[in-house]
């Protein structure tokens, strides 16, 4: 068999996860089996990225299906990273690396490359290529300290040293990643704790076969833990996100009041309207209906929440209207006044009152904006 292509933990992690397991023939017994078969896994689960776990199928390839590796290796090279199968791939490398598989695990792989080398050819997307380390590669170094220290805290749970969901979740937070950060820690935990999960709820015969030596109420104990880990983990994410201040890009008034209708002026009686950028952000606008002789106002549902959206003033939580008996004596006598004495004097019109709908036309007068 030729060298196989070297899988090395990063510097950050190496002092914990050690170096890739291998075994000798006789090592592996009934026994020890299963656990062996997830010491494996959860080491590659750790250490080994998409190129990696490419290059394990094509490897055995190589050493298994010799005469037709070349057209095996072509096809294989067709499937995107996302569905590549994963567990499938490490177990085969797992198997160039002496341990020596049942024939459940044997059947397993054979049935996968067979898959692959008979398929058709899938298209691929086209993809940029990007030059250095991506946002994503630079979040995962920084929080490789914290992941190698959650895999020695699972490692010892499965050895029966469980600690409290509280002492682990501290840890983790004490670390003080940001959002991003903590996200990559929930998918890490959530990978997990899937698999834990088929394993207990036997959806899956491998991994319950293979988690079976940790006993039901054990692998239940640390499936609890694991969630309350997570969920403080997810509490302190969402508020580090309640806490981020998104700045906006100023929007342009004119812009915005462009589509708005009215009318600018009204010479009978003599009425010039307010520059309608004014409502954005206002606390209250006051309008003349030239035809129906209607003053009406709109009150902000918040301090200046008033704004306009194409045709219509929004952002009120009140509105009424009264038709004026006396305009060319009314108007001026609202126009006069502080901003505090308006309502008074609009409840001191004796005429029926009505609500506006926040529409304008072109018979408006934009007469006062507070």
């Amino acid at each position: 068999m030729s060298a196989l292509h070297t899988v090395k933990a990063n510097l950050s992690e190496a002092h914990v996860v050690g170096d890739e397991p291998t075994w000798e023939a006789h090592a592996i017994n009934s026994v020890n089996y299963n656990s062996e078969m997830i010491r494996g896994l959860n080491w590659h689960n750790t250490v080994a990225n998409e190129k990696d776990v490419r290059k394990y199928l094509e490897e055995w390839m190589k050493e298994h299906r010799p005469k037709t590796v070349k057209q095996d290796v072509a096809k294989w090279r067709e499937i995107s990273d996302s569905a590549m199968d994963v567990s499938t791939c490490t177990i085969a490398r797992m198997q160039l690396q002496g341990f020596v598989l049942n024939e459940i695990h044997q059947n397993r792989i054979k049935e996968y490359v067979e898959k692959i080398v008979t398929q058709k050819k899938e298209r691929k997307a086209t993809s940029t290529k990007t030059e250095g380390p991506t946002i994503q590669d630079r979040m995962r170094q920084q929080i490789s300290a914290t992941l190698s220290d959650l895999d020695m805290v699972i490692d010892n749970a499965f050895d029966n040293n469980l600690v409290t969901s509280t002492v682990i979740a501290e840890d983790v937070l004490a670390k003080g990643h940001k959002g991003p950060q903590l996200g990559l820690v929930q998918a890490y935990l959530k990978k997990h704790i899937a698999e834990w999960q088929m394993a207990y709820n036997g959806q899956d015969e491998q991994l319950t076969e293979g988690y079976a030596y940790v006993g039901k109420k054990p692998l239940k104990k640390i499936l609890d833990t694991f969630n309350e880990v997570l969920a403080k983990i997810s509490e302190q994410q969402s508020k580090l996100k309640t806490h981020v201040i998104r700045k906006k890009k100023p929007q342009d008034k004119k812009k915005m009041a462009s589509k708005l209708r009215f009318m600018k002026e009204y010479s009978e009686l003599a009425l010039t309207s307010e520059n309608p950028t004014d409502i954005i952000g206002a606390d209250a606008v006051w309008v003349y209906d030239t035809k129906k002789r209607k003053i009406g106002y709109y009150e902000a549902e918040t301090k200046g929440s008033l704004y306009v959206k194409g045709t219509k003033i929004v952002g009120f939580k009140q509105t009424r209207s009264k038709t004026l008996r006396k305009p060319e004596e009314q108007l001026p006598q609202l126009r006069a006044l502080r901003k505090g004495q308006t309502m008074a004097w609009f409840e001191s019109i004796k005429t029926k009152s009505t609500a506006l709908n926040g529409r304008t036309n072109g018979m408006l007068i934009l007469l006062r904006i507070d």
